[in-house]
């Protein structure tokens, strides 16, 4: 019983105690208010300072890494807004946001006024790279810049700027230097680049064609943009005409020389000009052999022949030949007939490898740039042998011309002055006589006959011993007017005369010299040369006692001489001239 006596008054203290509890709570808070002069009440210091202060928060968002930065912002102040808090790669921030993916941003270095809380957000724009193209030193135009967006590719454009006489092939890096990309090809590195014209020579066809006047076909040389391209004199041929010059036009005027350097910087096309007149000079041709020689020999020594001229224009060391060949003789010929052979190999000429069935070639040239520069040298050397020929020139009339002029050329060599230590060789070629102006009378005769067949008259080089001395001597046999005949241009030598042209064997075995030889002749047609040659024509006769001072009258077909009586002779060239 006691127990529920006590129950209750337990309870009662409990309530009491809890009721003093709020009454000192609000007591303490009354306490602390304070009271302002017209009765109102103002803030705490705690509660100002939460109000006149504002936190920015800047956040890294979804594609920085970084910790988040608080800026304090007082009420009326600005905040310049960050302007490169964090990166991103191949991004440049520019701006802030309050959403991530708005539209609306605030640009950095934004002066940001409003008195709130906020937390901002990076806003990212791809970064962007300069791709300049330039014209480079010798393009036309201006610059182009074009933009590259980072981690994308950019194609370069095929064709953007010109330049005379080229084509641009691609991209360098520095003006003037290699490719490094092509023309449309795909730019993907992520930096600023000024790109340069890689430029390439355009090829240039120049034409010659035959023109109105002649049939022929049509020639095209292709030459690069710049380079020089000399200009063929006798490229068509007209009856009675010479080449004179090229025309841009069909039927015009000269606007080129012929053989002028002629610099091509576009597509031309010539046309030949014409002009009639009586003289010609012979332009040489080094694979030229006699008719009559030609008709006779066999066609794989022919073919020979041949492939041992080209081998020396070609700088070549070395041809085979075959079994069925006879290499020596047309060795033989080759020392009479291509004496341009000397102008590019050593004295001793090409020689026979029987072991390997080969000929061989060593040269005194050190390049092949030499080597064509010294055929050009006796190319010009003939010149004076082989210009201003008559077309109504007769085979006689060329014949006499060149006999005239080769003797003013050359002078006996007493000395061996030349090449002391080779005279063998030395006498083998008319390359000697003609350049340097020397020589023996093999040399001599090598260098007749080769001009003789440059002029279209059939020519062989014979040779034997005189009949008292066993001395041998060198001579050549011609053909004019489809008759056999020598000329000895060696005995005619020291009194610049005519007397031992067109001479007889007989005349020749008076000299001292019989059983006359021509291993090429023989050779190829059973025959030696005695039957060749008549033994009583006299055609010629009249020059025989002397014919000295001799002057080709070519314009009417005479030859005016002095005889040993010193008396003027006229020799008509033209048997049926009285």
């Amino acid at each position: 019983m006691m127990t529920n006596k006590i129950l209750p008054k337990l309870w009662l203290y409990i309530a009491l105690a809890i009721t003093l509890s709020l009454l000192l709570l609000c007591a303490c808070s009354q306490d602390k208010e304070a009271v302002s002069g017209d009765g109102d009440t103002t803030t705490t210091q705690d509660q100002s300072n939460q109000i006149n202060e504002y936190t920015i928060t800047y956040s890294p968002g979804s594609f920085a890494e970084g910790a988040k930065k608080g800026v304090v912002k007082k009420v009326g102040e600005s905040v310049i807004l960050e302007t490169d808090l964090y990166q991103r790669v191949g991004f440049t921030l520019v701006g802030w946001q309050e959403k991530e993916g708005d539209a609306q941003f605030y640009p950095v270095g934004y002066e940001f006024t409003e008195d709130r809380t906020l937390t901002l957000y990076p806003v990212w724009a791809i970064k962007e790279y300069e791709v300049v193209l330039s014209p480079g030193a010798n393009g036309q135009g201006n610059p182009v810049v074009c933009i590259k967006k980072h981690a994308s590719s950019f194609t370069l454009p095929a064709h953007v700027f010109e330049r005379e006489g080229y084509t641009q092939i691609g991209w360098a890096i520095v003006d003037g230097g290699e490719q490094v990309l092509a023309l449309g090809a795909e730019y993907q590195d992520d930096r600023a680049i000024t790109l340069y014209p890689v430029w390439q020579k355009n090829h240039y066809s120049v034409s010659f064609a035959p023109g109105k006047e002649i049939e022929g076909q049509i020639f095209v040389k292709n030459v690069l943009y710049g380079e020089s391209l000399t200009l063929p004199g006798e490229l068509f041929e007209r009856e009675n005409y010479d080449l004179v010059g090229w025309s841009t036009e069909d039927g015009g005027a000269i606007t080129y020389t012929p053989t002028q350097e002629l610099v091509v910087k576009n597509n031309i096309t010539l046309y030949p000009v014409w002009e009639l007149t009586k003289t010609y000079d012979i332009t040489p041709d080094y694979k030229k052999l006699p008719q009559t020689l030609m008709t006779t020999m066999n066609v794989a020594d022919l073919a020979l022949y041949y492939k041992l001229v080209n081998a020396f224009f070609n700088y070549e060391t070395s041809v085979s030949f075959t079994s069925d060949t006879n290499p020596e003789l047309v060795l033989e010929i080759l020392h009479c007939y291509f004496p341009v052979m000397y102008a590019g190999i050593d004295d001793g000429g090409p020689w026979i490898d029987t072991q390997n069935s080969t000929i061989n070639f060593s040269y005194t040239t050190a390049s092949l740039e030499q080597h064509n520069e010294n055929i050009e040298e006796f190319t010009k050397a003939l010149d004076y042998l082989l210009s201003d020929f008559n077309r109504t020139d007769t085979d006689v009339e060329r014949a006499l011309l060149i006999y005239q002029r080769l003797m003013q050329r050359v002078e006996y060599d007493n000395e061996f002055d030349l090449h002391p230590f080779d005279v063998y060789m030395v006498n083998k070629s008319g390359y000697y006589a003609i350049v340097y102006g020397k020589g023996m009378g093999e040399t001599f005769s090598n260098a007749y006959a080769f001009l003789l067949t440059q002029a279209d008259v059939d020519a062989v080089v014979v040779s034997s011993n005189h009949k008292t001395d066993a001395t041998e001597h060198y001579w050549v046999a011609l053909m004019l007017d489809f008759k056999w005949y020598y000329a000895d241009l060696t005995l005619d030598l020291d009194n610049q005369e005519f007397t031992h042209f067109g001479i007889t064997d007989a005349e020749m075995i008076t000299l001292g010299y019989e059983n006359a030889e021509n291993n090429a002749i023989t050779a190829y047609t059973g025959k030696g040369i005695k039957e060749l040659v008549d033994t009583l024509d006299t055609r010629f006769h009249v020059f025989h006692s002397g014919a000295y001072s001799p002057i080709i009258d070519r314009d009417n077909d005479k030859v005016v001489f002095k005889d040993s009586n010193a008396a003027e002779v006229v020799f008509n060239i033209i048997e049926s001239i009285s």
